[in-house]
């Protein structure tokens, strides 16, 4: 298993935790409340009764506001053009993919 965490951006209270996990994997993630020993709420195979892909993790993490849609297409392409990630959101989304390659091995 290989984690990291995202804070999110506008709630101090919430942070997120994803990765890998053979178990419930290939990815996850985990929504915190700072306050809290376990996660709010869960994204892995067992909550979707399938394998978890990026994409869908990526999803989760708009859903609960730590970037937007457009956040993400931005740093997509800049990744995919070499190009400057120009927003601050942006450079957070190209962290979280990099942080998943990491976790990924």
């Amino acid at each position: 298993m290989s984690r990291f965490r995202i804070e999110h951006p506008t709630d101090p209270k919430l942070h997120a935790i994803a990765g890998t996990d053979h178990v419930v994997g290939p990815f996850f993630v985990e929504l915190h409340d700072n306050g809290r020993d376990r996660p709010i709420k869960s994204l892995d195979t067992f909550t979707l009764r399938r394998p978890v892909t990026l994409q869908d993790c990526f999803e989760f993490l708009i859903e609960h506001g730590f970037f937007t849609r457009e956040d993400l297409e931005a740093a997509l392409i800049a990744m995919q053009d070499g190009t400057r990630v120009r927003s601050r959101t942006a450079r957070r989304v190209v962290e979280v993919v990099e942080g998943f390659k990491s976790a990924a091995g």
